[in-house]
């Protein structure tokens, strides 16, 4: 319950409640949880820091499901954390890292 929660408040526009929401779950980011789980925590933590405008914190969530994406290849949530990965590096301001990310 607490991802369908915090999937639903960044579309409201409420990203600090759907971080604050997520911060549980950071335990289970590495566990062998259902497939594509832990992606889902990942990535709508890093998107809710992208709504948040906190760039950093974006990338490292980002960054992690790119890390993990040898334990399931299928995962959808792959080519959108490298495109979110891409975004938080432009506003980074930083055009190299964000150009190769794209």
């Amino acid at each position: 319950m607490p991802l369908i929660d915090a999937l639903n408040n960044p579309q409201k526009g409420d990203g600090s409640a759907a971080v604050a929401i997520l911060e549980p779950a950071r335990r289970y980011e590495s566990a062998t949880l259902p497939p594509n789980a832990p992606y889902w925590i990942l990535y709508t933590r890093g998107k809710a820091h992208l709504l948040l405008k906190e760039p950093d914190n974006a990338v490292e969530e980002f960054q992690k499901i790119l890390d993990f994406r040898g334990r399931d290849a299928t995962s959808e949530l792959i080519p959108m954390a490298q495109l979110h990965l891409a975004r938080a590096y432009a506003m980074q301001s930083d055009s190299a890292k964000a150009r190769t990310a794209y």
